[in-house]
């Protein structure tokens, strides 16, 4: 087999750093940047605020101005005349931007032809060139290839015909980011989704909010459950669900307990608070007002909100079952919106007061002791996380002057701004928190979500302002859009592998409807870009055949690891010994043709990953 140094195109580093923000962030939209010999800084614009899809753009029409410039003397005049005929189609091209979608893998890769029928650059000039069957035939066989890594003949006899070498046509070439889009779950709903939670050991999700009917045909009255069987999801009512708002669902004594500001659960007359067997809804005790939210905590039920329990007491807004009422627990003035169940304290948080103070966030002790903290939040506190052993508050901008700390850490015994982050919209508001994780060979990668009401105003998101409702807020990692959705996310949770959105939202980022609830497709790869610094990482050969012997060598440093994913996801091989600076060697397990994806970490512990081709 002859040698061929493939290209790695997921992500690379280069020798040296050039400081110039608009060449480095070109370079990893396409590396043959760094091989352009008649680019200078000059010829770049000034950095600016580009979507994802607006430095491709970028990327594509500086290709284009610079392939037109370049000397054609060498062609022949048919040669001249096609490559001039190609890049009329390429400036049509980008400036109609319909790019491929990644929607499928977590890291940056080519995609010749998505599953909407969406052609990458390449294939768009194969195509609009009369020879449509050979850009299918590419993305049939290697759709996921750099074009150094497509051996087609007929792809070669097109690059001739039209006056292009192969290193242009892979200049041309982009890799795409992943894209994260909001999908429906059914039909959704026709209203609003303010609570979800998850049954893992029933596998239903239950939704709950401000709704008449579910999946277009169910009349579910504003409570539902869902189950899922191969990425299908289907929806199933509640004996007549309630007739009003539900704000809050939990399992305790083996029933689904729901509860809101609603008076009839089915044909049962309840007051804001009820359970579900499983056939039939039950009244669970009194309350009057408005319960926002429920949680178990020592072994007991509790409930938060704007209410009393039916008694002469009033401005209770915190109580505790018993199996039979509900106990008011004073102590507090407000609402209370939320709690967080600890070890040994229940942390709540809203919009309140003790001892005449507006604190917005206490502990209370199963003893019946409230215990503030040295200081107040002074906005509304919506949510609570515990992540990475730092607890997190999110808040609704209710006070004046304080919308650039919507999120909270604690500190000692001190809240304080997790980080200034800025808001744009008319009263901001970060509505919940929620911990994402995926778990690799080589450990676990955690962030941090938020949903709510909100654009972020940072200049380095990319762009500015385009995190609508839904974002990661990863504080060690930096902050960046996550997804996007129409309006509001009140809820967010994990069911069956599926991040589940809950909110007031109607559509996508593509404007397709979705109706108060959506997922996050699962990913095709258990390879999460997010999880890995980079180095330069030699394989050879590669391509290579089913049971060849792989020499990989990673700069100079000891490599540590090998694990290999098929493009499903799946690890089919592992091997933890450590080796010396010349590299390792690997005998490959039979393995079917097609991509793989290399992990690969040294003792430097930086950890690269790489496609694999087996022919």
């Amino acid at each position: 087999m002859k040698t061929i140094f493939t290209l790695l195109g997921i992500f690379f580093s280069l020798a040296c750093a050039t400081g110039h923000p608009v060449y480095d962030k070109l370079r990893t939209v396409n590396q043959y940047w760094s091989a352009q010999q008649d680019i200078t800084f000059a010829d770049l614009p000034v950095h600016g605020a580009y979507s994802r899809q607006g430095w491709i753009q970028l990327h594509l029409s500086l290709v284009e101005t610079t392939l037109r410039k370049r000397s054609t003397s060498g062609l022949t005049e048919a040669q001249r005349r096609n490559r001039a005929r190609c890049l009329d189609y390429l400036h049509s091209y980008w400036q109609e931007a319909r790019f491929p979608q990644n929607e499928d893998y977590n890291y940056r890769t080519p995609i010749f032809i998505d599953r909407h029928d969406n052609f990458c650059a390449v294939g768009y000039l194969v195509k609009s060139s009369g020879y449509e069957e050979v850009s299918r035939k590419i993305a049939a066989q290697t759709n996921l290839a750099y074009v150094h890594e497509m051996n087609y003949p007929e792809l070669t006899a097109w690059a001739e015909a039209h006056g292009f070498t192969k290193d242009e046509l892979a200049w041309i070439q982009p890799g795409y980011p992943p894209e994260v889009v909001a999908m429906s779950i059914g039909k959704g709903t026709d209203g609003s989704i303010y609570a979800l939670y998850p049954d893992d050991t029933k596998e239903m999700l239950f939704a709950g909010g401000s709704f008449n009917m579910a999946d277009s045909t169910l009349p579910a009255n504003n409570i539902a459950y869902i189950t899922e069987m191969e990425g299908t999801f289907t929806w199933h009512t509640m004996g007549g669900g309630v007739n009003g708002t539900v704000y809050a669902i939990t399992r305790y004594d083996d029933h689904i307990f729901v509860a809101g500001n609603f008076s009839e659960a089915g044909s049962t007359s309840v007051n804001n608070v009820a359970y579900w067997d499983g056939q039939n809804w039950h009244k669970a005790g009194c309350i009057s007002g408005i319960v926002k939210d429920m949680a178990v905590f020592n072994g007991d039920l509790f409930a938060s909100g704007r209410f009393d329990v039916c008694t002469s007491d009033t401005g209770i807004n915190f109580a505790r079952w018993n199996g039979n009422v509900w106990e008011a627990i004073p102590g507090v003035s407000g609402i209370i919106n939320t709690m967080e169940p600890l070890d040994t304290i229940l942390l709540l948080g809203g919009s309140f007061t003790y001892n005449n103070d507006t604190v917005n966030v206490i502990r209370w002790q199963a003893s019946g002791d409230f215990i503030p903290y040295s200081n107040d939040i002074r906005n509304e506190v919506n949510d609570f996380a515990l992540f990475k052993n730092v607890m997190y508050a999110v808040c609704k901008h209710t006070a004046a002057a304080d919308d650039t700390f919507l999120f909270q850490k604690l500190t000692g015994n001190d809240w304080e701004p997790a980080d200034t982050l800025y808001f744009k919209g008319e009263n901001p508001s970060m509505n919940c928190l929620h911990i994402e994780e995926e778990t690799f060979s080589s450990g676990q990668w955690q962030w941090l979500l938020c949903g709510g009401h909100f654009h972020f105003d940072k200049t380095y998101i990319d762009p500015p302002g385009s995190s609508v409702n839904l974002a990661s807020i990863t504080p060690e990692a930096g902050y960046g859009t996550w997804i996007h959705v129409d309006s509001g996310v009140h809820a967010i949770t994990n069911f069956k592998g599926y991040t589940i959105l809950g909110g007031d939202f109607k559509s996508n980022y593509y404007e397709k409807p979705l109706g108060g609830i959506a997922h996050i497709p699962k990913r095709r790869t258990g390879v999460n870009d997010r999880a890995y610094t980079h180095n330069q990482v030699h394989i050879y050969p590669n391509p290579a055949s089913p049971h060849d012997v792989l020499r990989i060598s990673s700069e100079g440093t000891v490599i540590t690891s090998f694990t290999l994913w098929d493009i499903g996801g799946k690890e089919i091989f592992h091997e933890g010994e450590q080796w010396d600076k010349s590299g390792m060697q690997i005998t490959l397990p039979g393995l079917k043709p097609g991509f793989y994806i290399a992990e690969i970490h040294n003792s430097e512990g930086t950890r690269s990953i790489s496609k694999l081709l087996i022919e």
